[in-house]
């Protein structure tokens, strides 16, 4: 800076699952880091080897999913759900003659989730819905229920650095929230007399893409795409979904009675899904609908495990790397 030059360096080879991040560092399980490939930790990810097997490349091509279909409805004609070691996977067929967008429901631990959702005429749910993924392409977005919102617990209610200082959440509220995480807390540098402010950014908001590391149109930062048939694959990262080790089925449980470290192992993941047309009125929804409120939804269940599978794979930043340098010899 003295010299006001500006330089750069390869940080590392390879990618390294083992790694932490200040601002995710106390939402997962730290003894169990190197097992799973948490995207939701920027510093696991600087190398130009990847190990990650993008099971389900997301790009609309449904060829990699084996498993049979969590539901087969109308309007939603099929949805699925699968796994890797770094995200949970959904995969939604629509009928492609409808106009509208979907919503994913997602019950991920007992005796908690909201059984409603605030503003909303829809019917009750049977289950506690922990999380919301809507797929409005005006708001692509994963909310929270508020009860669940580790955001404002830790920066809110915790640390206090969040002004005004949100209110204290009820169980079942109906309200769902935006997934936040901590830029920057704030700071006070006496050398140059200057306040760094608190500053955060939505994690939760969904970007459409390919993510098909293999396609031309590749982009690292897709989540989801919509094949002009009605398909759509996502992908969502296990710590979104606050996962502390998805290897050993680990959640976070109940803050505001364990606090960020508690946990809760669990046995399923609760999926359903609902259907709107563009004036917002609900259409289909998988289960159904019975006596005003959605059915018991169906459980994902998956395997624990010790021994990650991984895939190697040179990224696009090698092989510009390899040009650069191979201009010199």
């Amino acid at each position: 800076m003295a010299e006001e030059l500006l330089g750069g360096m390869i940080f590392t080879w390879q990618d390294e699952w083992f790694k932490r991040t200040w601002n995710t560092m106390d939402y997962d399980n730290p003894d169990r880091r190197p097992f799973w490939s948490n995207a939701q930790t920027n510093e696991q990810q600087f190398g130009l080897l990847s190990f990650d097997r993008n099971k389900i490349r997301v790009d609309g091509n449904t060829e990699e999913w084996e498993d049979e279909p969590l539901y087969k409805g109308n309007k939603i004609k099929e949805l699925y759900a699968d796994h890797d070691e770094r995200y949970f996977y959904l995969r939604m067929e629509l009928d492609a003659e409808s106009k509208g967008y979907p919503m994913i429901l997602l019950d991920i631990i007992p005796n908690q989730g909201n059984h409603f959702i605030n503003g909303r005429d829809l019917p009750g749910f049977s289950n506690g819905v922990d999380f919301i993924v809507n797929l409005n392409e005006n708001e692509s977005r994963i909310m929270v229920d508020d009860y669940y919102n580790l955001f404002n617990f830790q920066y809110g209610h915790q640390l206090e650095m969040i002004q005004p200082k949100p209110p204290l959440p009820a169980k079942n509220s109906g309200n769902f929230s935006r997934i936040e995480y901590v830029l920057s807390r704030e700071l006070f540098i006496p050398s140059q007399n200057r306040k760094i402010d608190f500053k955060s950014y939505e994690t939760g908001k969904l970007q459409a893409g390919n993510g098909n590391p293999e396609a031309k149109e590749y982009d690292s930062l897709a989540d989801y795409t919509i094949a002009e048939d009605g398909i759509i694959e996502m992908r969502i990262p296990w710590l979104l979904l606050q996962a502390k080790d998805p290897s050993q089925k680990e959640f976070m449980a109940d803050v505001y009675s364990e606090g960020l470290e508690g946990s809760v192992k669990i046995d399923q993941i609760y999926v359903g899904g609902l259907y709107f047309d563009e004036q917002h009125n609900l259409i289909d929804s998988v289960p159904e609908i019975t006596n005003g409120n959605l059915e018991k939804m169906k459980e994902y269940k998956w395997e624990a495990w010790d021994m990650p599978l991984s895939e190697e794979r040179l990224k696009q930043s090698y092989y510009l790397i390899k040009t650069l340098y191979g201009n010199y010899k």
